[in-house]
């Protein structure tokens, strides 16, 4: 049985527990916020405090226009996203490390499939067809 997105402040609220779970991320506190302002062109951004398993999870209110502009972008995705930064949190990779965008990458990847699966979709993604050569 496939289930929907999450599109309200509540539903996200009440998945954040099921997605710490599911992350094994039952020791830490996480905190979710919805602000008018979260940086420069992000829907979302994490912070943590690795000693004390703290961590924030600031997203764009829902309200916000740029939900508006980025409309393929499900805002449950987002937040699995920001948990996964906080999964990997203890790796100690900073923001202009070079392995910094390869990490963004899996969370993107990564959180797109758990919902997915979460949502038990069977379709894979779109992919652009790549035509093999067989005389190679």
């Amino acid at each position: 049985m496939a289930t929907t997105a999450a599109t309200t402040k509540a539903e996200l609220r009440k998945l954040l527990p099921w997605w710490i779970g599911r992350f094994r991320l039952w020791e830490w506190e996480v905190n979710l916020s919805f602000n008018t302002e979260v940086g420069d062109g992000l829907l979302g951004q994490c912070r943590c405090q690795l000693p004390y398993r703290r961590a924030w999870i600031d997203m764009l209110d829902l309200s916000d226009e740029a939900w508006e502009k980025n409309s393929d972008t499900d805002p449950e995705v987002v937040l699995v996203h920001e948990l996964i930064h906080v999964k990997a949190w203890p790796m100690g990779i900073e923001n202009d490390d070079p392995l910094s965008i390869f990490e963004e990458w899996l969370c993107a990847d990564f959180s797109t499939a758990f919902v997915a699966l979460r949502r038990n979709q069977q379709k894979p993604p779109n992919r652009k067809k790549v035509k093999k050569d067989h005389h190679a």
